[in-house]
């Protein structure tokens, strides 16, 4: 070790520059366990001590003793470094309520937050709790950007955002380096090493190559010793990568979103990553839409506290009644288009978007059942191949529907706090 140093410093002197001393430090990598003492040697620098640590970051990479304490270091700094990101784009609009319009929150999201959250994480790879820690922290961030519950489904905030899980973001930044290591030359000292590695480790290895091995078996990417000697550009290896991948997730994703009943009205059929989801792309026509769109994102996701809900947990108001007509029980479908106390919110809007799905599209009034009005308030992206709704024809409905549903929800938080004297919070 010490003739290596002596190299570096050599060479530093030959090309002009110097080694700095207070980076220049030495840390103890813990071997195996064994019943034998291990001796520390010191190292020098310019006759110099080189000062001996447990910890040191290198490339904006924590570095310590063990690989475990390295994941879990990183991951800690990494999610420091989110939070003064973000707190530093608040002043931007970078936030929920009143923010920004939410596909400006998500871009700037994956544009200043993600590649810090991520940094490193393809060398270190991390596995089990180390990656739980990761997904927790994005999943909750996501909720409150959009104004929603923590009890929000996952596979919602996938879909609407076009936002991949950790694990599968973490899977494509592996296999992008290793698609470089593929394309250099054969004489290359990576691709050598990853050839050994390749053949002389078992699956059990730590090796970071058989976790790439362990990956492309998960995505049905073939064998990854054939990579090495595959006859393919960078690009068509990056995109055959990014589509088993992306393939997986998509399954993944909108098989666990058809279990959430809660979800029956969100159209994930339409899930991909990268995008976000159409109903969100739609700019705000007025200051108030960013107001409106986290109450329609509540009822859309099943989150939004209906009377049942709402009487399990505050214990005020009939068991499960409407609290406004006090004659059903308070569902979304009934909220929306059956309660007759809020036929004077709903009838001038409803009548303006079935005079526009029958004038401007494919529709005609007698397919407008209650079913079909609820998807069309909802997620109107759901029936838009079939009955080939334009994007103009989307944007204009989604409009109506943000205001009808905010309408309704404000006349509903005024009743709430007469009824109940509360401050109205137990009515979101």
């Amino acid at each position: 070790m010490q003739v290596q140093i002596n190299m570096a410093n050599t060479f530093a002197g030959m090309e002009g520059y110097k080694l700095q001393p207070k980076k220049s430090v030495a840390i103890n990598i813990k071997p195996k366990p064994t019943k034998k003492e291990t001796l520390l040697e010191e190292y020098t620098l310019n006759e110099a001590i080189m000062p001996r640590v447990d910890s040191a970051m290198h490339l904006g990479i924590i570095r310590t003793n063990s690989m475990k304490q390295n994941i879990i270091a990183n991951i800690e700094e990494n999610i420091k470094k989110i939070r003064r990101s973000a707190y530093a784009l608040l002043g931007s609009g970078f936030h929920g309520e009143n923010g920004l319009d939410m596909e400006t929150i998500i871009h700037l999201f994956k544009i200043y937050i993600l590649p810090v959250l991520l940094y490193g994480m393809d060398l270190l790879t991390p596995q089990s709790l180390d990656l739980e820690k990761l997904e927790k922290f994005q999943k909750k961030m996501l909720k409150q950007l959009m104004s929603l519950p923590t009890n929000t489904p996952d596979p919602a905030i996938n879909i609407l955002t076009g936002i991949l899980p950790v694990e599968a973001q973490i899977h494509l930044k592996v296999m992008t380096l290793f698609i470089n290591v593929c394309t250099q030359p054969n004489e290359s000292l990576e691709k050598q090493l990853a050839r050994r590695q390749l053949c002389i480790k078992s699956m059990n290895s730590n090796s970071w190559f058989i976790q790439v091995k362990t990956i492309m078996l998960k995505y049905d990417l073939g064998n990854a010793s054939e990579w090495l000697d595959i006859q393919m550009k960078k690009d068509e290896l990056l995109n055959k990568a990014k589509k088993g991948i992306n393939a997986y997730w998509i399954e993944r994703t909108t098989s666990l979103a058809k279990l959430y009943t809660g979800l029956r009205y969100l159209n994930s059929d339409i899930f991909m990553p990268g995008k976000i989801h159409p109903i969100l792309r739609i700019k705000h026509q007025s200051p108030r839409d960013s107001k409106r769109v986290p109450t329609k994102i509540k009822l859309l996701t099943g989150t939004y506290i209906l009377q049942p809900l709402r009487y399990k947990i505050y214990k005020e108001g009939t068991e499960d009644h409407c609290i406004a007509c006090e004659c059903k029980e308070e569902t979304l479908e009934h909220l929306l288009i059956e309660c007759e106390a809020w036929n004077y919110l709903r009838d001038p809007i409803l009548q303006t978007i079935k005079n526009l799905l029958t004038t401007n599209g494919n529709v005609r009034v007698e397919d407008l059942t209650c079913e079909m009005t609820i998807q069309v308030l909802m997620d109107i992206t759901k029936i838009q191949k079939i009955y080939r709704i334009t994007s103009d024809l989307i944007s204009q409905i989604e409009f109506q529907s943000r205001r009808l549903v905010f309408l309704i929800h404000n006349a509903r938080y005024q009743l709430v706090i007469k009824t109940t004297g509360d401050d109205g919070r137990t009515a979101m």
